[in-house]
């Protein structure tokens, strides 16, 4: 694609006067244009506040990248995004849900109904779940990444932040394009599209993408030359624009994608056995891992851990012209995702503890606003109501762990959650004088979450079984008849078996003011208060007593900011930072709590009193023709202030002053690119990009076994391209040094294990567009 076509599609002003070449791997947050002829960086429209807007007028911070850019950046989904925007973390839960953070605001939790402090989004439509972010980035125009409290203007409040993809839209010329990548571990990335008028008042874009690797990049540490890792997405996209009216307009979408790729296996560092007194030598003699290898990992040979998951997405946009000024935009999705997935919990060669997670989702919003646009006002106000199903199941498997060995082999956590909400929300940007604008946000929030579940013997009448004896021979009740199998074990008072029912209302107030000053076209002052909540949640997890399945209260964050975007050397130069601080109240995490019979179990609590500060930048620099410098950096300290809770060795413990868990206090991110004229209708470009995260912990504990070393990427590519940008040849490699790094650990039964990052890959990309 060339630039002046990249420009078209993004809004952005140009006046360029060479040839236009493809565009280089940089960030978008004050795009450095690197083509031979350009000297200044370019104006950049994004809408994060629903309208486009140049990103240096806005009062927050936005990082944003082009589609172009996220694959010369090799970013293939949503958790990629972690290596290119400092304060951006993702960890893998270790059941296949993926936890995400924006300045240390995360939610560390693995069912599969918990939503995120961060939201993502496709073309303003939430995906309500992370575990549905997998195909989100097919076909993307670009992506922007807002950091801190989102409420007033999308469809969920959030504490985090948003990622915001915006699609590619059909035009009315025809375009064609396609991809191909090929690399190490014969993994292939093979992406399509077709795109033009039907008729005077009718487009329709398709894309498709197969993401395939056929060589498992994990090898087992018990029984070499069995390996794991292989994947198998595919994902396709039609969506169809039409203008009836010269005052309306509709576009409708229908995104599908499919995943049948292995569940990532974990490396098994430590034995911690829950119950030390058992003869278990069969889990004492599994080999562990060195600790130096991302390829040592292990999983039993009892199950195949892969997945088959299976979502699709409808969405329906209208957008009518009531005057030349105002707009009611009605904005209506649906979405369904179906779930089977096997996942090696935690990278043994036995079964200590695997998980089979299965169940669907149903998905329902409807939001209705309307804009007005004047010279020195704007205003959005609207109304939304969302809908949400979750029924799962978690199976667990522990045929070989030290607390269950002779009593059982699996039971089932069973869960059924429906989130009704319906919100009112009102957003305005009043231009007070020359300099001075205004930006003021309310919005009010109704939530209702209704939850029914229990943990279930299998139907082996194993687990019913042990909890009968308990009742006859232990705790004395008497009751051991009532616990049948296949039926719930899960106890309330009086140690019956209860199928667990509660109802979760909430509402809250989410707002933003803010002030941005232009002290003249190149420097723009800005300070805000925002109010961000996240509503809370039930877990899925496997619960002896009905208190494991008690919910977490919504969290509420009230966030500071102060900053400055400014263009410096004739704007060739572009230097944005920020100072925050986040007074975080009832932050919800997964914690622990003593169970007398099995130890240290799994159960939601919320964190009174937490805090949030820190500083960012980012700059980006046109040195010379052809030549563009990137640099971005994080400064994080998030901290508890107020919680006494029970650890991993089941004690009390006070947490005050403990650092939050993926967290790190440091991150930042590099970029270069350089791009020549080498004759012939030829363009020439070699770039790289370092990222780099400081040490943190995926516990909130201070125990060393949990600790996430510092480490540092490299990626870097060479690219051949015709000036006019419909074709290019490009060889990368990514984590160019090979570096051993892991984002994340867990406990899980009897093992400590971690979850490592691929080691070096390389390949080529040739891409054609007509």
């Amino acid at each position: 694609m060339s630039i002046m076509r990249e420009y078209q599609m993004l809004g952005i002003k140009q006046n360029v006067r060479c040839a236009p070449i493809t565009l280089g791997a940089i960030s978008l947050l004050s795009m450095a244009i690197s083509t031979p002829a350009l000297s200044a960086l370019e104006e950049v429209i994004v809408t994060a506040q629903k309208r486009a807007q140049s990103v240096n007028d806005i009062g927050m911070v936005v990082k944003a990248f082009t589609g172009e850019m996220m694959k010369d950046l090799g970013v293939q989904d949503t958790r990629d995004l972690s290596l290119l925007v400092p304060g951006f973390v993702y960890a893998d839960s270790g059941a296949s849900v993926p936890v995400y953070s924006i300045r240390g605001v995360g939610f560390n939790e693995l069912s599969m109904q918990a939503s995120s402090t961060v939201g993502v989004y496709v073309d303003e439509v939430i995906l309500p779940f992370p575990i549905m972010t997998t195909g989100a980035s097919l076909d993307i125009e670009r992506v922007e990444i807002l950091k801190g409290p989102q409420g007033t203007l999308y469809g969920r409040n959030t504490t985090g932040g948003a990622v915001n993809f915006y699609a590619n839209k059909p035009k009315d010329e025809f375009e064609a394009g396609l991809s191909v990548s090929y690399g190490r571990f014969a993994e292939s990335d093979v992406e399509g599209y077709v795109s033009g008028a039907i008729s005077d008042s009718v487009r329709a874009r398709f894309s498709a993408r197969q993401l395939s690797r056929g060589d498992g990049w994990q090898s087992s540490l018990a029984r070499p030359g069995d390996t794991h890792g292989e994947v198998d997405r595919t994902s396709a996209r039609l969506i169809v624009d039409m203008d009836p009216t010269d005052t309306l307009q509709i576009s409708t979408s229908r995104t599908w994608w499919t995943d049948q790729s292995d569940s990532p296996a974990a490396q098994p560092m430590e034995i911690r056995a829950q119950n030390p007194d058992t003869d278990l030598p069969i889990l004492y003699d599994a080999p562990l891992a060195s600790g130096n290898d991302a390829r040592e990992a292990d999983w039993s040979d009892e199950l195949e851990f892969e997945k088959d998951n299976d979502f699709i997405m409808g969405t329906v946009r209208m957008d009518l012209d009531l005057s030349d000024t105002m707009t009611l935009t009605s904005l209506t999705s649906y979405s369904e995702m179906d779930l089977d997935d096997t996942t090696p919990g935690n990278g043994i060669s036995i079964q200590n503890t695997d998980f089979v997670l299965y169940g669907d989702i149903e998905s329902f919003s409807q939001e209705l606003r309307l804009s007005n646009t004047t010279a020195d006002l704007f205003w959005v106000a609207g109304i939304n109501y969302a809908s949400d199903t979750v029924d799962n199941t978690k199976r667990h498997v522990f045929e070989y762990a030290t607390s269950t060995i002779g009593r059982f082999t699996s039971l089932n956590a069973d869960a059924i959650q429906e989130t009704t909400s319906y919100a009112a929300f009102g957003h305005m940007e009043y231009q007070l004088t020359d300099p001075l604008k205004l930006t003021v946000g309310l919005r009010y929030t109704d939530e209702t979450r209704d939850y029914e579940g229990c943990t279930r013997d299998t139907g082996a009448g194993d687990l019913s079984g042990f909890f009968g004896f308990l009742a006859d021979n232990v705790i004395g009740t008497g009751n051991g008849a009532d616990f049948v199998a296949g039926d719930c074990i899960t106890v309330g008072a009086g140690f019956v078996p209860t199928y667990f029912k509660d109802e979760l209302s909430e509402d809250n107030v989410s707002g933003r003011i803010g002030l941005d000053y232009a002290m003249n076209d190149d420097v723009l002052l800005y300070a805000n208060v925002s109010r961000g909540f996240k509503s809370g949640s039930f877990p899925t997890l496997p619960a002896s007593d009905i208190s494991q399945l008690a919910p977490v209260v919504q969290e509420e964050l009230l966030a500071y900011e102060a900053g400055f975007k400014a263009s410096l050397l004739d704007r060739s130069m572009q230097f944005n930072a920020s100072a925050f601080y986040y007074d975080y109240t009832d932050k919800q995490l997964l914690s622990n709590v003593v169970n007398p019979i099995f130890g240290v179990l799994s159960a939601l609590e919320n964190i009174p009193e937490s805090t949030v500060k820190g500083v960012e930048f980012d700059a980006q620099w046109l040195p010379s023709e052809g030549l563009t410098l990137g640099f971005s950096g994080i400064w994080t300290e998030a901290t508890i202030d107020k919680y006494v809770g029970i650890n991993e060795l089941g004690a009390e413990e006070d947490f005050a002053g403990s650092d939050f868990s993926y967290s790190p206090e440091w991150q930042f991110t590099g970029i270069v690119n350089y791009e020549w004229f080498i004759g012939n209708g030829l363009v020439a470009s070699v770039g790289a990009d370092v990222s780099y995260n400081s040490e943190t912990s995926s516990d909130f504990g201070g125990e060393p076994a949990f600790d996430i070393d510092s480490y540092t990427l490299f990626n870097a590519r060479a690219a051949v391209s015709s000036e006019e940008g419909d074709w290019k040849v490009m060889v990368w490699s990514k984590n160019l040094t090979d570096e051993y790094y892991w984002t994340a650990v867990r406990k899980s039964s009897d093992v400590l294990s971690r979850h490592a990052g691929m080691p070096r890959t390389y390949g080529v990309t040739v891409s054609k567009m007509w």
